[in-house]
């Protein structure tokens, strides 16, 4: 019977414990219930998609800084194979200017020259950097004799002449100068266009001249038919008379 007895107590303190287990379980999945719908309404922490969304955008981010890296050391090592020349150099255009990244490199001498003394107008300039056209320093660029012989013998005496002061003087200056421009400018074409004229004159006086050539031999052909002609009606009488005759 005390077994009996005991036995019961144990299986009563067993369904107590069972129900106590059960009843436990349910409170926590209660407070889990309630955790997840607490954690439900902060989308910003909870949400899968979110997660997922800021992980792409990570992802992207660091794409995007390793391309901008490897841009950056590109341009770098770019600059870093140009050699700048040392700072005991000169420029080509011999200025006081100190040196620095603006400027550009002769093709020929391999000295550098600024920018601003190069004298190039900004669009040369940006073609010249951003293309593969090599730039010539103003030492190394060959004038052609011709020019230099006309530039001595044309536009330097007009040059020479002392600027004047006055305003007005200075529009008449200018004015002068253009005018001797424009004269010598309207000089070289004419006479390119004299040149391609006397090339046309010529070839017209050649057509000319076999034209003549050919309406005298027509003339003197026809003469001779002509002769001919007066000569065979001649015959044509004396034969008739002599018929005449028999």
């Amino acid at each position: 019977m005390n077994k009996i007895n005991s036995n019961t107590e144990n299986t009563d303190t067993i369904s107590d414990l069972d129900e106590h287990e059960e009843y436990t379980l349910c409170e926590t999945d209660k407070d889990e219930d309630t955790n997840v719908k607490e954690i439900d309404s902060i989308p910003a922490q909870g949400d899968p998609n979110n997660n997922k969304t800021q992980t792409v955008d990570s992802s992207q981010d660091q794409v995007l800084h390793d391309d901008s890296k490897k841009l950056h050391n590109n341009i770098k090592n770019k600059i870093d194979n140009v050699n700048l020349p040392d700072k005991n150099g000169n420029c080509t255009a011999m200025c006081s200017i100190p040196f620095d990244k603006f400027m550009i490199m002769c093709n020929s001498c391999k000295s550098w020259t600024h920018y601003i003394c190069t004298e190039l107008p900004m669009y040369q300039l940006y073609t010249l950097t951003s293309t593969s056209r090599k730039y010539t320093c103003s030492k190394c660029t060959v004038i052609p004799h011709e020019f230099r012989e006309q530039w001595k013998l044309k536009l330097l005496p007009s040059l020479d002449k002392q600027k004047p002061e006055n305003i007005n003087k200075g529009d008449e200056y200018h004015q002068n100068l253009i005018t001797n421009l424009e004269e010598n400018l309207t000089a070289a074409i004419s006479n390119v266009h004299k040149a391609s004229y006397d090339k046309d004159i010529l070839h017209l006086k050649t057509e000319l001249n076999e034209e003549k050539s050919k309406s005298e031999k027509l003339s003197h052909t026809n003469a001779n038919l002509t002769e001919k002609n007066i000569e065979l009606r001649e015959q044509c009488k004396h034969q008739e008379s002599f018929r005449s005759h028999w």
